[in-house]
C-alpha cells in the first residue's frame, strides 16, 4: 500500500478519481474548474450545495446536486447534451432542524425589489398556513461567479422545501411552481452564465 492510499479515507480517493475521470470526459475545448461546496440559507432552514464548476469558449457553466458525486455526473451530462440549463431548481424536500424563525423582509432592496416582492407574495400565498418563508440568500459559484439565490419554506410539519434561481424573483417563482405541481423537485440542476455581459444566461 503506497503513502497514498494509507491516508486517504476510501471515498475521498474515489471522489479523487471521479474528479479526474470527469475532467478528462470533458469536450476538448472546455475546462474544468473543480468543486465547491456552498452553504445556501440560514439556520434552521439551511442546506449545503455542491457545484462542480466548468468554462466553455463563451460561457460559465456549473452542476449543482446536494453531494459531489452527482454534481460531477450531472456536469458530464450536461456537457453530453442531456442535461440542459434551466433558470431555476427545486431541490428534494428536506428536514429542516429547530424551530422556524419568522418570515422576513428583505432589509437591503435589490435592483429588482418589486418584482422580488410580487413573486414573494405569490410564493407565500400558495404555502399552508403557519409556514415560514426565508428572505433571498445570494452565493455565487464558479470562476465566472454565478449568481445563486435561494429562498426556503418551512412548513409546519418540519418539512423544508428550498428553490435556487439566477434571479431573486426566479427563487420566488420557482418554489411557487413547486407549491402548485407545476414543476418537480429534482436532485441536480445545470446553470450557464455568458462569458461576456453583466447578468446570467440561459441554454435552453
Amino acid at each position: 500500500m503506497g503513502f497514498f492510499d494509507r491516508f486517504v479515507s476510501p471515498d475521498l480517493k474515489a471522489f479523487i478519481e471521479l474528479e479526474a475521470r470527469t475532467a478528462a470526459s470533458l469536450p476538448p475545448d472546455w475546462r474544468y474548474h473543480g468543486m465547491e461546496i456552498e452553504r445556501l440559507g440560514s439556520i434552521p432552514a439551511s442546506h449545503w450545495v455542491h457545484a462542480a464548476c466548468a468554462e466553455t469558449p463563451d460561457a460559465f457553466v456549473a452542476a449543482l446536486a446536494q453531494d459531489n458525486t452527482a454534481a460531477l455526473h450531472e456536469l458530464m451530462r450536461l456537457a453530453s447534451g442531456h442535461a440542459p440549463p434551466t433558470t431555476g431548481w427545486a431541490l428534494p424536500p428536506m428536514t429542516f432542524k429547530g424551530a422556524p424563525r419568522a418570515s422576513q423582509r428583505d432589509r437591503s432592496p435589490a435592483p429588482d425589489h418589486e418584482a422580488q416582492m410580487v413573486a414573494r407574495a405569490a410564493a407565500e400565498a400558495c404555502l399552508p398556513a403557519g409556514s415560514v418563508l426565508s428572505v433571498v440568500d445570494t452565493e455565487a459559484v464558479g470562476p465566472g461567479r454565478m449568481r445563486l439565490f435561494n429562498v426556503s419554506a418551512h412548513l409546519p410539519d418540519g418539512t423544508g422545501l428550498a428553490a435556487v434561481a439566477t434571479t431573486g424573483p426566479g427563487a420566488y417563482e420557482t418554489l411557487a411552481a413547486r407549491l402548485k405541481g407545476e414543476i418537480a423537485s429534482t436532485p441536480t440542476w445545470t446553470i450557464c452564465q455568458a462569458a461576456a455581459g453583466p447578468g446570467p444566461g440561459v441554454r435552453r
